[in-house]
């Protein structure tokens, strides 16, 4: 009697995040699958072939499948070579430099773009120099930008994963090898590329996703000429109201983002078979500045080319407000036209919007990852809960549109429940693996002295990973604030952080874009600084 109790009560459990789930991401999706092919109830191809008679919309589907293989080429190009030199080699402020390198990863798309055109704009750094010499360089507005941001976003994370799987890499495969007389390339090609291949086409189908999906970047960089399907899709339905494209271009990229993440879904699993077969003694590391052969002079070189490429788009942001910063703070409570409304406002806004997000991500993370313990079910309601990361915010945001109208959904809910689902496969993700790294004993002691599964979660496994709860959070955080797909479709007087730079931007008020970009940038630096904070006085009051 007892256990079956536990099994309705545990399905209730999961009931409650599961039909969130489902109401606010595969509700909207499946709606605008619908929509796609039932015209006045009728069922019809129409829409796709009224979308694909037109060249403009052709060109667009081949730009963004072709800027997204080309930025996944330059981030390989990039990326392989660095990955090798954190392998192999040590050198002074490794740890540093690999912390800095995950910066870009976190940061708003908006405040990148901006930061290259701080940097490669025509009034920017790189042609204010040039100028000394008569020349310039033209990269802003062209595929050319778009490669550079989407290489900037995506070689840390290229890196991270690779540099993974290679430092784990049993070096005695690479030594026996030599020992039959291979070179040290010829060994590489033959030992260690075949065994690391699963990794890189996992990462790289990633990339690919990611750079598909793009919307910032390309919507700041690309111009006219470089639209890409998120942004015509954002165009189309919002300025051009011509949602029967809009709806017909969103399947379109349901479609391809499906079956990339099945792609993806598969090379992970072959990529974590080779890891277990590969696992062993790792890498020895050689001195980089010690014994300086031609090789190190080039790695060298690359490590430094790379650092300048990370930090100068930062590096400009902060240097460019300097200069106005203080004056920019003093006119925060005043009206300003750009954006339509008080300077503070959109700060205001985003704060109380990621705090929102972050503790809704948790707690539905924790709804489902407490009823989902023990369940032969649990790895296919994982993977419908990680769905999300594969589907832009723009695609299901259109569905919204259509079905959570005025007055019983305002902007700002809907802003809170699009950005939650947004965060919840990172949020999901943080929290299932920390609690997989309690022992399970520990609960099952709970639930024989009388304790139900929530007040075991809470009681005895929350404080125990406290630390990755405040990660989770502290990443929802961020990943709110600079979040523009959503808030582009769904803001209306709503404006946040990310949507006033954009307007600051078109309106070529680059000072104010910079200022508010560099408020954006502090904001997301104190609640990493906070998050740590209370970690560390957590730690040291129960070391008391």
């Amino acid at each position: 009697m007892d256990k079956a109790l536990n099994k309705r009560y545990s399905f209730l459990l999961l009931l409650l995040p599961f039909a969130f789930l489902f109401i606010f991401f595969y509700y909207p999706i499946l709606f605008i699958i619908q929509k796609a092919f039932y015209i006045d109830g009728n069922f019809s191809f129409q829409a796709f072939v009224n979308l694909l008679q037109q060249p403009w919309q052709r060109y667009v589907l081949a730009f963004t499948v072709k800027q997204a293989i080309l930025s996944l080429a330059l981030t390989v190009a990039i990326g392989l070579p660095i990955s090798l030199i954190f392998t192999y080699y040590e050198f002074p402020f490794k740890k540093q430099f690999k912390a800095l390198m995950m910066v870009p990863f976190v940061l708003p798309g908006i405040s990148v773009a901006l930061g290259f055109i701080l940097f490669y704009g025509q009034q920017g750094f790189v042609n204010k120099i040039l100028s000394y010499f008569n020349t310039n360089i033209q990269i802003l507005y062209s595929l050319k930008a778009i490669l550079l941001a989407h290489a900037f976003y995506n070689v840390p994370l290229f890196v991270k994963m690779l540099n993974d799987t290679l430092e784990n890499f049993n070096k005695n495969l690479v030594i026996s090898a030599r020992t039959l007389g291979s070179g040290k390339l010829y060994s590489f090609y033959k030992v260690v590329l075949p065994c690391i291949m699963p990794s890189i086409i996992n990462v790289s189908i990633l990339i690919f996703l990611y750079c598909f999906m793009s919307f910032g970047i390309i919507l700041v960089l690309g111009g006219v000429k470089y639209t890409t399907i998120e942004v015509n899709i954002y165009t189309l339905v919002k300025h051009m109201l011509e949602t029967e494209k809009g709806i017909a271009l969103s399947f379109i990229q349901i479609i391809i983002s499906l079956i990339m993440l099945n792609l993806a879904n598969y090379f992970s699993r072959k990529h974590q078979k080779m890891s277990d077969q590969i696992r062993g003694a790792k890498q020895f590391c050689s001195p980089l500045l010690k014994q300086i052969s031609s090789i190190k002079v080039l790695s060298l070189v690359v490590l430094l080319l790379f650092l300048v490429f990370i930090i100068s788009p930062l590096v400009s942001i902060f240097v460019y407000a300097f200069k106005s910063f203080v004056p920019f703070l003093t006119k925060l409570f005043s009206y300003d036209p750009y954006i339509g409304t008080q300077m503070y406002q959109p700060i205001l806004n985003s704060v109380l919007l990621g705090l929102l997000v972050a503790l809704f991500a948790l707690l539905i993370s924790l709804l489902f990852r407490i009823s989902l313990a023990g369940k032969p079910y649990r790895k296919f309601i994982e993977n419908l809960i990680l769905l999300p990361l594969g589907i832009s915010g723009i695609t299901f945001s259109l569905g919204y549109l259509f079905i959570f109208r005025p007055p019983t959904f305002n902007s700002f809910a809907l802003l809170v429940i699009a950005q939650t689902i947004i965060c919840l496969p990172f949020c999901y993700t943080a929290v299932s693996t920390a609690i997989d790294t309690v022992n399970v004993r520990i609960i099952y002691s709970a639930n024989l002295l009388g304790a139900n599964q929530i007040k075991a979660y809470l009681s005895i496994v929350l404080p125990l990973i406290y630390k990755p709860i405040i990660t989770a959070l502290s990443f929802s955080f961020a990943i709110s604030l600079g979040e523009i797909s959503s808030a582009s479709m769904l803001a209306n007087r709503f404006v946040t952080i990310p949507i006033s730079i954009y307007r600051y931007i078109s309106a070529r008020q680059f000072a104010s874009a910079t200022n508010m970009s560099l408020l954006l940038v502090l904001t997301a630096i104190f609640a990493f600084t906070l998050s740590e904070r209370l970690k560390f006085n957590k730690q040291r009051r129960k070391i008391r």
